[in-house]
């Protein structure tokens, strides 16, 4: 019975992981542990999770790259459009 039980968790753990992962939230370790512990249930819960703090920051800081990277090269264009122009 317990053999039973071990088999059937350690799938149920690793799509928790897969669940958590999916999408970049980065919860595939809480993701794990619920779905070795609850089962489907934990899956439900994992899925329904926000991103974690670090992806968020993470997520926040590329954005504030990019938005940057745009800036100059908008900066750049506008600049070769008026030497141009003149």
């Amino acid at each position: 019975m317990l053999v039973l039980l071990a088999i059937g968790a350690v799938p149920c753990a690793f799509m928790g992981w897969a669940i958590g992962a999916w999408n970049h939230k980065r919860r595939g370790g809480e993701g794990f542990l619920l779905g070795l512990i609850l089962g489907p249930i934990g899956w439900l819960i994992v899925a329904v999770l926000g991103e974690s703090k670090s992806a968020r920051k993470r997520r926040d800081t590329q954005t504030a790259e990019v938005a940057s990277a745009v800036a100059r090269e908008m900066a750049r264009a506008q600049a070769r459009a008026k030497g141009l122009l003149d």
